[in-house]
């Protein structure tokens, strides 16, 4: 895993503080659904083995079974910090509805930066029949999608659906920036630190949780280049690795001290290590 760091911790960034501040309480948004799926008849089936860490396989010959009146409710176990999330690119929507929950609604709260969280995928019964369903974990964006973690599950509806579910999805409230938020006088009407040759390159970290030691080597990485000139090449895989807080590609936070003072164990002493 050499030289990862996702570019959507900078998007989030940027979004947040040049584009306008989009407030949505992450509270807010996990009950929002949950009170909407407590409030209906559901069947949920969890696609993920705690015992082996690994994504649930289904039999050939299981066929999930919803009745007219309930929700089907698949739980998958999703890195979204890594831009990876579960999809369903095509089905027969003849048979059942996928229902449209914004990811950030569809995803429970994570304990650390970059820990994986429970995706939920609600289907809705339509008509009559049995449909399979390909699901797949990959990034939206990216052209070429990756077929190698797919999960097929098969789907048998008993007629279109009777129950009740009420939920729309929550609307983010904008609050844009005033002048006076932003405006500070004697400074360039344009600085970007990238242009400036500070900032290292925009990484990739794959599907490791690790967004927490590529931020942390790339703020590191600025500070030395601008402090001396010289753009050094940190190991985010040695941050990952070395450290004893248990940090790994399940989560974590910021590593300044294993760079300042924490000593790993079998090290002589603290301090950040350069890629091989």
């Amino acid at each position: 895993m050499k030289r990862q760091i996702s570019p959507l911790w900078f998007y989030c960034l940027f979004t947040l503080f040049f584009m306008g501040i989009s407030v949505l309480d992450s509270n807010a948004q996990s009950e929002n659904l949950r009170k909407a799926l407590n409030d209906s008849k559901t069947k949920e089936v969890v696609l993920y083995d705690p015992d082996t860490y690994q994504s649930k396989r289904f039999d050939k010959e299981q066929v999930l079974k919803i009745k007219s009146d309930e929700l089907l409710v698949l739980k998958f176990m999703a890195t979204p910090s890594t831009g990876y999330q579960w999809e369903l690119p095509s089905f027969d929507e003849n048979i059942v509805e996928l229902v449209n929950v914004p990811l950030h609604e569809a995803c429970e709260n994570s304990y650390a930066p970059g820990s994986p969280v429970w995706q939920y995928i609600i289907i809705k019964p339509k008509s009559r029949g049995l449909v399979e369903l390909d699901f797949y974990y990959q990034r939206p964006w990216e052209r070429e999608k990756s077929r190698e973690n797919h999960i097929r599950v098969k789907v048998k509806s008993k007629g279109a659906f009777t129950g009740k579910f009420d939920y729309t999805p929550l609307r983010p409230e904008k609050q844009i920036l005033k002048e006076k938020d932003y405006k500070v006088r004697n400074t360039p009407t344009y600085w970007n630190w990238v242009d400036q040759g500070i900032v290292s390159a925009v990484r990739n970290q794959g599907s490791c949780g690790s967004c927490w030691a590529f931020g942390s080597v790339a703020g590191f990485e600025a500070k030395i280049k601008k402090k001396d000139n010289n753009m050094r090449d940190i190991s985010e895989q040695y941050a990952v690795s070395c450290n004893d807080f248990g940090f790994s590609c399940g989560g974590g936070w910021w590593v300044h001290d294993l760079w300042k003072q924490y000593v790993p164990v079998g090290e002589s002493g603290a301090g950040a290590v350069y890629e091989a």
